[in-house]
């Protein structure tokens, strides 16, 4: 009976773990650095000159159809990414006179050739300009998605021209959303970019796991994991002063192992830490994940911190282990410039308040600023409905265990007889 109770319990252990989704990382589908598995259209060669990443790329002459294509000899489970993935990837192009107005694609498929289980992109002729592209594609700009994500054995990329023309691609991935630094916060026009954390004179920097730029700042330790970095010319955040907002991206390699009690982002006037300092306590206002963690911080107004002429900045977390933080992507704004209303403030009272009674519908109104209780709900919608399926399969595992000791002690007490 308890080696039966062992094995439900193992099963129950299972499937919720299960239920937790995977984390995928980002993965090179292609460095182009070999050009043996590429064939295509016109002349296909190595490019090791004009790369964007290793020593090579994958070039393409022709005066008609630029292609090339490749065959995965091992398929790529690329199952991970089928929802919320992104497809990196660079493209130099010689120049974009002589591109034909016809379709174009970058395609994947399961099948091992083209247009057969096929999930493809179409290139626009409009996303082009001489030199390189960097390109992001979500899984939104597919216009196909017949591919079984789990069994990618083909890529193919081409566009039609009028006339001599070449095109270089380079360095293709795939990752999530995060990973590229495409996140929840809408980032309008009218944010300012204050740190890319590129100049290694100033940081330890990393150009593998750039969110912004060539480069993120990077540090490993564990109490505490510092990056850090004093001004010699101040900056001029003043913009921060009415409604400001601080935007930036946090990378951590092992959440778990980070510390609750402490750890923060901070911006002084000193040129020092904890002097004149406008800081955020992390551990309060993020729950960090592994990788990519993106954040708005509202700065307080209150802050000693002489916002015109802001010349140090300091990421610190602790760790119970040795861990990697990173960061990159440092930008300010007020409210609007990151999709955040203004804060509602109340109009100077004008007359003597009503003194008749409200009507129900105006009890029954939410106030000016306020969301109803079902538009608050919305988001824990989703939630509560998981919660009650997580409920109903528990309690159907419970009574099956229940129903199997009450048979096991029936039966045990037959044999007594």
């Amino acid at each position: 009976m308890w080696k039966l109770l062992k094995f439900m319990l193992i099963t129950v252990a299972l499937f919720a773990l299960l239920c937790v989704s995977a984390s995928a990382k980002i993965l090179v589908i292609d460095n182009m650095d070999d050009i043996t598995p590429w064939t295509g259209n016109g002349t296909v060669s190595l490019e090791t000159e004009n790369v964007k990443e290793g020593t090579g790329a994958i070039r393409c002459d022709d005066s008609n159809l630029l292609q090339i294509q490749r065959n995965f000899t091992e398929p790529l489970d690329l199952s991970a990414y089928e929802d919320d993935g992104v497809i990196s990837v660079w493209v130099y192009v010689d120049n974009t006179d002589t591109f034909d107005v016809r379709d174009n694609q970058f395609e994947f498929t399961s099948s091992g050739t083209c247009d057969v289980e096929e999930s493809a992109i179409n290139i626009g002729n409009e996303w082009f300009e001489p030199g390189w592209n960097h390109f992001l594609f979500t899984m939104y700009d597919f216009s196909s998605f017949d591919a079984d994500w789990s069994r990618i054995n083909f890529i193919r990329m081409y566009k039609f021209v009028t006339g001599p023309n070449y095109w270089i691609w380079d360095d293709i991935r795939i990752g999530l959303e995060s990973d590229f630094g495409i996140g929840k916060v809408k980032v309008g026009k009218g944010a300012q970019l204050v740190e890319s954390f590129d100049d290694s004179s100033k940081f330890n920097v990393d150009t593998e796991y750039a969110i912004e730029g060539t480069g993120c700042a990077t540090a490993t330790g564990t109490a505490p994991i510092i990056i850090e970095h004093k001004y010699d010319t101040p900056m001029d955040l003043s913009v921060l002063k009415d409604n400001g907002y601080v935007y930036l991206w946090v990378y951590v390699e092992n959440a778990a192992a980070l510390q609750k009690g402490d750890g923060q982002f901070e911006l002084t006037s000193s040129g020092t830490s904890d002097v004149n300092e406008l800081s955020w306590p992390l551990h309060e206002v993020v729950e960090f994940k592994d990788g990519w963690n993106e954040l708005l911080l509202p700065v307080d107004p209150n802050t000693e911190c002489d916002l015109s002429a802001v010349n140090y900045l300091r990421l610190y977390l602790f760790s119970d282990t040795e861990n990697t933080i990173k960061i990159d992507r440092l930008m300010v704004g007020t409210g609007p410039d990151f999709g955040q209303k203004p804060p509602v403030t109340e109009p100077p009272a004008t007359e003597a308040p009503a003194t008749e009674a409200p009507t129900e519908e105006e009890t029954e109104a939410p106030a000016a600023g306020e969301t109803s209780s079902t538009e608050e709900g919305g988001g824990a919608e989703s939630g509560s409905s998981t919660a009650i399926i997580a409920i109903i399969i528990a309690a159907v595992i419970i009574v099956a265990i229940v129903v199997i000791i009450i048979a096991a002690s029936k039966k045990k007490s037959g044999e007594n007889k």
